[in-house]
C-alpha cells in the first residue's frame, strides 16, 4: 500500500509537471508544483519517518548486543576506558533490557576501581615526593624489555670489549666529574629494538632536572673486524638473537655523588626538556634507580 502511495505521488507530480510545461506561463508551473508538494507533504513525511526507522532497525540488528559486549571487552583490554564508557552507554540505550546491558556494568565497576587506585597512587606520590617511587630494574615498553644493573660511580667508562684481541674502548671523565656506570640488556622477539632514552636527574624544587643523558654502547664484540666495522656481528642483530648487552654512562659533577640522583627511562618517543614534574614522571617515564635514596 505504501509503495502505491509513493508511485501515485510520483505519477501525479510528473503528470502535472508535464501538463504545466506545455503552458507558456512558467509561474503557473511553479505554482502547480508547490500545490502538489503541499498536498502530499504529510504522506511524504510519514514515509520518510518510516524509512528512517527501518534503517535504524537494520543498523541495530547488524551490531547486536552480544557483539557490542564483545567489542566493549576488547576496548577494556586495550586500556581505552573512555571508549568503553561510551559504548556501554550506547548498548544500554539501544538494548536497555538485554542481559548484555547488565553485564556491561562489570566493566564500569572495573574502570571505577582502576581510576580510584590511580588517583590514590597519584595522591600518595604527591604527599611523599620521590620517596614514593620504587626502583625498577626492568622496564617493558611494547614488545621490548630493558634490564638495568650494576649502577656505580667511576672515572672511566669501558665498553666494546673485543674478545679475540683482548682489547676494549674507554673514555675518562672530565676533571671534576665522574660517570654513573651501568649495564643494560635489551630483549625482544621483534627483529629490531631501539636504545632507550635514559637520564640522570637531580631533584630541584620538587621537580626533576636533567644532569646528563646516558650514552649507550655495545658491551662487547667477538672479533676485531666487527668492532672496526668491516662486517656486522650477529650477536648485535635482533633478527638473529633475542638479547643484546650494552654498557651505559652519564657524566655528572663529582659533588653530585653525595646527592640523590634519579635515573629515569622514557616510555614513549620524545626527549626530556628542561624540568619535569612528578606527574610528568609518572606519565611518561619509569624510575629505574634512585641513587643515594637515603638522602631524600
Amino acid at each position: 500500500m505504501k509503495k502505491l502511495v509513493v508511485i501515485s505521488v510520483g505519477v501525479a507530480m510528473v503528470s502535472c509537471i508535464f501538463s504545466a510545461c506545455t503552458q507558456t506561463n512558467k509561474a503557473d508551473v511553479n505554482a502547480r508544483i508547490t500545490e502538489i508538494e503541499k498536498k502530499y507533504q504529510d504522506s511524504i513525511k510519514v514515509l520518510k519517518k518510516e524509512l528512517n526507522e527501518a534503517n535504524n532497525k537494520i543498523e541495530i540488528l547488524s551490531f547486536p548486543a552480544d557483539q557490542r559486549l564483545l567489542h566493549i571487552g576488547e576496548l577494556f583490554n586495550s586500556g581505552d576506558y573512555s571508549s568503553v564508557k561510551k559504548e556501554v552507554a550506547e548498548l544500554k540505550r539501544v538494548f536497555p533490557n538485554a542481559k548484555e546491558s547488565e553485564s556491561s556494568n562489570e566493566y564500569l565497576k572495573k574502570i571505577e576501581a582502576i581510576e580510584a587506585a590511580k588517583k590514590a597512587e597519584e595522591e600518595r606520590i604527591k604527599a611523599l615526593g620521590f620517596k614514593a617511587f620504587k626502583d625498577n630494574s626492568t622496564a617493558k615498553f611494547d614488545n621490548t624489555t630493558y634490564s638495568f644493573s650494576g649502577f656505580t660511580y667511576g672515572r672511566t667508562f669501558t665498553f666494546e670489549y673485543v674478545h679475540d684481541v683482548n682489547e676494549y674502548s674507554y673514555e675518562v671523565a672530565d676533571k671534576g666529574h665522574t660517570y654513573i656506570l651501568a649495564s643494560l640488556s635489551i630483549s625482544t622477539k621483534e627483529n629490531y629494538a631501539s636504545n632507550p632514552k635514559v637520564y640522570a636527574c637531580e631533584i630541584k624544587d620538587g621537580n626533576l632536572k636533567e644532569i646528563d643523558d646516558f650514552r649507550i654502547e655495545y658491551a662487547s664484540y667477538n672479533t676485531y673486524g666487527a668492532s672496526i666495522g668491516n662486517y656486522s656481528e650477529t650477536s648485535h642483530d635482533f633478527s638473529k638473537v633475542s638479547s643484546v648487552k650494552y654498557k651505559m654512562a652519564a657524566q655528572i659533577p663529582q659533588s653530585y655523588t653525595s646527592k640523590p640522583i634519579v635515573i629515569i627511562v622514557r616510555k614513549t618517543s620524545g626527549y626530556l626538556s628542561g624540568e619535569i614534574s612528578i606527574e610528568e614522571v609518572r606519565k611518561d617515564y619509569e624510575v629505574i634507580k634512585i641513587l643515594n635514596r637515603n638522602k631524600l
